[in-house]
């Protein structure tokens, strides 16, 4: 961590050794606007996408979480774009089906649409295309949504239903006394 430090206060390539420039690499980040621009798509990317993940595997939890003979498929199933969604294969999976000659296109032109798009091309179409693959992976947060409210005792639901308390008004007030 010290090393970066002070390699970035140092105008260096790996060729050559590093020469001690000061602040001048931060001054010229932060009088750049495309720092701050980027800065601000980052921020855009972070404040829809884990929000939608996390919904999205909270409502997957809460339909897994009344057992079924297909219980354990469906877990495994939604599970699994966690689990290989970072590889290079479905990467270029991905790439593909958004591509302008890509899947994604030849579907929406089946439904009448005419020009196709560059999903990852096009400024105004990649950053959704890029939370719409990071919500995609939302299997890890719902096993763990799903493992939490699976603790949650059935006497505490049988209570508040006795007590007049709807569905929705159970899942917000839900508490476990352990």
């Amino acid at each position: 961590m010290m090393i970066s430090l002070y390699y970035s206060l140092c105008d260096y390539n790996i060729l050559s050794a590093p020469v001690f420039v000061g602040l001048k690499n931060y001054i010229k980040m932060f009088s750049d606007e495309v720092f701050f621009k980027t800065i601000g798509v980052t921020f855009f990317y972070a404040l829809i996408s884990v929000p939608l993940r996390l919904a999205f595997a909270l409502l997957v939890a809460m339909l897994l979480l009344n057992s079924s003979r297909l219980t354990a498929f469906y877990r495994a199933a939604y599970y699994l774009p966690s689990i290989i969604g970072g590889s290079v294969a479905v990467s270029i999976l991905w790439k593909r089906m958004f591509a302008i000659d890509g899947v994604i296109n030849k579907v929406l032109a089946v439904f009448g649409m005419k020009d196709p798009v560059s999903w990852l091309g096009d400024k105004n179409t990649a950053i959704w295309t890029l939370i719409l693959l990071a919500v995609w992976q939302f299997g890890s947060s719902m096993l763990i949504f799903l493992s939490s409210l699976k603790q949650i005792p059935p006497s505490l639901y049988e209570a508040a239903s006795i007590d007049g308390a709807g569905k929705f008004r159970q899942f917000l007030r839900s508490r476990c006394p352990c």
